[in-house]
């Protein structure tokens, strides 16, 4: 997802239904969505930071017990805690 997002990157901002990069995040999220559950098999709880981070999360010194949807679009301060929350 990060060479993906490096050749097509998704920009800041608020766009309509019908604007290109409205296409291009639902392009990026379908082919997350696709590589999330090809992986997730071989990922236990202990490593759902790692998992989360190859499709794309910002963050350091985390635990992560919930799920991240949006992988892309989301950043964790340090040492945060995500439990239960969907994105």
């Amino acid at each position: 997802m990060r060479l993906l997002n490096r050749v097509l990157p998704l920009n800041e901002g608020r766009y309509d239904m019908d604007h290109p990069q409205f296409t291009l995040w639902k392009h990026h999220a379908v082919v997350s969505e696709l590589g999330k559950g090809a992986l997730k098999p071989f990922f236990p709880i202990f490593l759902r930071p790692l998992y989360y981070k190859i499709f794309g999360t910002r963050w350091e010194g985390v635990a992560i017990a919930g799920i991240i949807v949006d992988s892309l679009m989301v950043q964790i301060e340090d040492f945060g805690v995500l439990d239960r929350i969907q994105y």
